[in-house]
C-alpha cells in the first residue's frame, strides 16, 4: 500500500498548475479521435478513455474543470470532437467527476450523477421511443448502487490502495473504469438527444431510430475503453508504487516516504 505521504503541496497554485498540466493532456486526447458516432456529424475522442484518469488523478473536482478546459480548448482545435457543440464536455466532465469519487472514497456521489443522465435521457425527446438504448445502463444502475452504500464505495477505495494485489487493484480499477465510461455515455444520450432534437431541429423518430441503431454497437466501443482504461490506471499505479510521485487520498500528486 501506498496510502502514507510525507510531503503533500495543497497551495492553490499547486491545485492550478496540475489543473493547467491535464487540460492540455486533455486538449490532445481530444482532437485524436476514438470511434465513428453513428446518425450525427463528428467523433467521439479519446478523451473519453482520458477524463476518468484525469478524475483519478486530480479528485472529482478539480478532475473536472481540467477535463472541460482541456475538452473546450480541443473543441476550439477540432470542432469534430464537438458532436454536440460546447455541451459535449459536460459527458466527458461527468466521467472525471464519477471516476474521482470512487479513487477518493465519495462513491456516494456516483448514483446522483448517473440518475440524473439516466433519468433525463428516459424523460428526453426521445426516451420513451428507444427503451432497449439503456438496456446496459440499467446493468450499470447494480455497480452504481452498490457504490453508494458507504462501506462497499470504503472496499473499492481500499482496494485501490493496494498496489501489490494486483488482483484486488485490478478487480476495483476495472469497475470504476467502467462505472466511469457508462456515466459519460448516459450523460452525453442525454445532451444530445436534446440537443439534436431541439435545438438542431432533428426528428424524434429518426433520432430514436439513430440510437437504436447502436443499441448493440455502444456496449463494445464502452468495454473497449473501460479495458483500455483500466490496463492504463493499474500500469500507472503500479510504476507510481516505484516512483517519487505517487498520489495520496485526496486525489493529488504528493511524494511518497
Amino acid at each position: 500500500m501506498w496510502i502514507q505521504v510525507s510531503i503533500v503541496v495543497r497551495s492553490p497554485a499547486h491545485q492550478w498548475a496540475l489543473v493547467g498540466v491535464f487540460s492540455a493532456f486533455q486538449v490532445i486526447t481530444t482532437i485524436v479521435p476514438y470511434s465513428i458516432s453513428v446518425g450525427v456529424e463528428g467523433t467521439i475522442s479519446v478523451g473519453l478513455v482520458s477524463a476518468p484518469l484525469i478524475g483519478v488523478l486530480l479528485g472529482p473536482v478539480l478532475g473536472a474543470i481540467a477535463v472541460v478546459i482541456g475538452s473546450v480548448l480541443g473543441i476550439m482545435i477540432n470542432s469534430s470532437a464537438g458532436i454536440m457543440w460546447y455541451f459535449t464536455p459536460i459527458a466527458t466532465a461527468s466521467g472525471a467527476f464519477v471516476a474521482g469519487a470512487i479513487r477518493t472514497g465519495r462513491s456516494t456521489l456516483v448514483a446522483p450523477v448517473f440518475l440524473a443522465g439516466l433519468i433525463a435521457f428516459l424523460l428526453g425527446p426521445v426516451g420513451y421511443l428507444c427503451l432497449s438504448y439503456v438496456w446496459l445502463h440499467c446493468i450499470t444502475l447494480l455497480p452504481v448502487a452498490a457504490l453508494a452504500i458507504p462501506s462497499v464505495g470504503g472496499r473499492v477505495k481500499l482496494y485501490l490502495e493496494q498496489v501489490s494485489d494486483r488482483v484486488r487493484l485490478t478487480s476495483a480499477v476495472a469497475l470504476l473504469s467502467f462505472v466511469a465510461v457508462m456515466t459519460d455515455h448516459i450523460v452525453g444520450s442525454a445532451i444530445a438527444a436534446f440537443y439534436f432534437v431541439y435545438m438542431v431541429g432533428f426528428d424524434a423518430a429518426g433520432m430514436a431510430a439513430a440510437f437504436n441503431s447502436v443499441s448493440l454497437l455502444y456496449p463494445l466501443e464502452r468495454i473497449v475503453a473501460t479495458i483500455i482504461l483500466t490496463v492504463v490506471t493499474v500500469a500507472l499505479f503500479t510504476a507510481a508504487r516505484s516512483s517519487v510521485l505517487l498520489i495520496d487520498e485526496g486525489g493529488e500528486l504528493a511524494r511518497a516516504e
